[in-house]
């Protein structure tokens, strides 16, 4: 199978690889539905994936063996990365720091500022086109397609530390996690399935009868439905994810690859050999628009806007406690623009160095619907979690004020550019805090009970 790319950078532009020779990554503004730009490459496009912060692209160069960074302000290429092996997938750590380079010798790890090599993983022969991290950052799932297997990566050793069941043949591809956090779908193009696993102990939940060729999948923001693009089969297919079945299908000839927009309206499927993006209307389930791109793309993400959070336990007496948390974004006191859960969070240990740094998808529109002289307003709420915590009650806590606990909301303007807004004491900030690190705490009552305020923090745009 040949391999492409897309990639959006700042939830509006979608960077498309062109596999033509030299075809470069086209630049496709969504909320134009046009191509805007075309960023030259040295070769051949096999994958590209966008930073967390929007300001990268990293694209795999199919006939060379590198990666070429290109700066997103300017469309250019500003760095080359050298590699033993051609790069099969591309993911980022949920914080930004570090790229993981999936090749046919291993999982490579990048500093992802300096381009730096910092460890070499599980160096088989496998071939990889699937990764996803979990919300927490701590392990990486990656699709081992021609060995059928699900290999789990610990962040913090670098290691392999587990392998999921999947059925025999399976051939999985792509890997999505669900906005809570609690899943991770599979898409097996060997068995013509979709497995849904548990993201808490990594047991199977589901085994889905998808078509023909399942190979990318992409979730509404509430998690309700699943798009799963089926080349084999010219369609793709809708699942409902209460009942864990296919309620209908799209009609779209040779999709190999779908994301959906945070706000939930629309998604964009690419169509391999037909070399265009179909614009579908969620709301409808029907095409509403085609945009010719360059050839055979295959592959996509999405930037996302985030509420980016430090969270840990006040106490060490409470580990094993687990939290639901929430993110809302309000436009003057009332008006909710978007939110977005995390769903069953481990709650880590006491003290600031035990925390676990969490990023919470906002379903925010594209771009943020608010202009200047709005206050914007961001709340932060938690709760004991619904499922899968091993405590009745605890206290959670959240930090926040310095240059390490850099809690913040990273918002989407009508200009495309990502600012983070950093929490302050009790307005959101421009800049990172300079400290004293702070930290509010909150008393998370029994399981599934209401959630409770962490706190507002608040900002009149400029």
């Amino acid at each position: 199978m040949n391999m492409f790319a897309l990639a959006a950078s700042a939830q509006k532009f979608v960077y498309i690889g062109n596999e033509a020779p030299a075809g470069g990554v086209s630049v496709i503004d969504i909320v134009a539905n046009q191509v805007v730009a075309t960023v030259p490459t040295d070769a051949e496009v096999f994958q590209v994936e966008v930073s967390p912060d929007g300001a990268q692209v990293w694209v795999a160069i199919l006939t060379i063996n590198e990666i070429e960074v290109i700066d997103t302000a300017t469309n250019t290429v500003i760095a080359r990365i050298d590699l033993p092996s051609t790069a099969n997938r591309i993911a980022f750590t949920p914080d930004g720091k570090r790229a993981y380079v999936a090749t046919g010798i291993g999982v490579l790890v990048f500093d992802a500022h300096t381009y730096a090599l910092l460890a070499t993983i599980s160096g088989d022969q496998s071939f990889r086109v699937g990764m996803a991290f979990t919300a927490d950052g701590r392990r990486l799932y990656v699709s081992q397609t021609n060995l059928g297997s699900i290999t789990v990566i610990d962040v913090k050793s670098n290691t392999v530390t587990a392998t999921l069941p999947l059925p025999a043949q399976s051939a999985p591809a792509g890997i999505t996690l669900s906005h809570k956090g609690d899943r991770i779908y599979v898409a097996n193009v060997g068995t013509a399935t979709v497995s849904v696993f548990s993201t808490f102990d990594n047991h199977a939940i589901a085994s889905i009868p998808v078509g023909v060729s399942p190979i990318e999948i992409a979730l509404t923001p509430g998690d309700d439905r699943a798009y799963v693009a089926d080349p084999g089969n010219n369609t793709v297919a809708i699942i409902d994810t209460a009942s864990n079945t296919v309620v209908n299908t799209i009609t779209v000839i040779d999709p190999y690859a779908i994301v959906i927009t945070q706000d939930g309206q629309r998604a964009y499927v690419a169509n391999g050999f037909e070399a265009t993006v179909s614009v579908v209307d969620l709301a409808l389930n029907q095409i509403t628009g085609t945009i010719g791109v360059g050839d055979v793309p295959q592959f996509m993400t999405l930037g996302k806007n985030v509420a980016r959070l430090h969270v840990g336990l006040a106490n060490s007496d409470d580990v094993g406690i687990r939290f639901d948390l929430r993110a809302e974004v309000y436009r003057n006191g009332t008006q909710l623009l978007g939110s977005g859960q995390l769903s069953s969070m481990a709650g880590g240990s006491s003290g600031f160095d035990n925390s676990v740094g969490l990023s919470v998808p906002l379903s925010l529109g594209v771009p943020l619907q608010a202009s200047s002289g709005d206050t914007l307003i961001v709340r932060l709420l938690v709760r004991n979690a619904c499922v899968a915590s091993g405590k009745n009650s605890g206290r959670a806590r959240l930090w926040y004020g310095d240059a390490n606990a850099d809690s913040r909301f990273d918002v989407i303007s009508a200009a495309s550019v990502k600012t983070p807004y950093y929490l302050g004491f009790g307005v959101l900030e421009t800049s990172v805090g300079s400290g004293p690190r702070r930290s509010i705490d909150v008393a998370a009552a029994a399981k599934c009970s209401d959630f409770k305020e962490f706190g507002t923090w608040s900002r009149v745009l400029p």
